[in-house]
C-alpha cells in the first residue's frame, strides 16, 4: 500500500509519518478510502506495538503530491530529502495532529 514514507517529529509533540500510496493504491482511492484509510490505521497499530511508547507514531498522514526528482523531494538515486519533505508539510503538522485522528488525509 504504501510507496514511500518519511517518518518525523523532531520538535513536535509526537512522531508521525508522512507516506505516499503505492500508484496502484492511489487509483484506486476514489472506490476504496476507506479500506485504505482502516488498513493504514491496523499498519499504525501494528508498528506501534512493536515500539517503545516514546517512539510510537501519533498518526499517518497520507499526500496527495507524489514525491519525484523534478519536484526535489527525491534524489537522483531515490532517497527522499527529509528535510524538503518536512518543510512542505509543516504548515499542516498543527492540525493534523489536534485532529486526533490516526490517519490523515491531505
Amino acid at each position: 500500500m504504501v510507496e514511500i514514507t518519511c517518518v518525523s517529529g523532531v520538535g513536535q509533540p509526537c512522531a508521525y509519518a508522512l507516506v505516499q500510496l503505492a500508484p496502484e493504491i492511489r487509483q484506486k482511492l476514489a472506490s476504496s478510502r476507506d479500506s485504505v484509510q482502516a488498513e493504514l490505521k491496523r499498519l499504525l497499530d501494528e508498528v506501534n506495538a512493536t515500539l517503545e511508547p516514546h517512539e510510537t507514531l501519533g498518526f499517518v498522514a497520507v499526500v496527495r503530491e507524489t514525491w519525484t526528482m523534478e519536484n526535489g523531494l527525491l534524489t537522483p538515486t531515490m532517497k527522499i530529502k527529509r528535510s524538503l519533505i518536512e518543510k512542505r508539510y509543516e504548515p499542516r503538522l498543527s492540525d493534523w495532529m489536534q485532529s486526533k485522528q490516526k490517519v490523515v488525509w491531505e
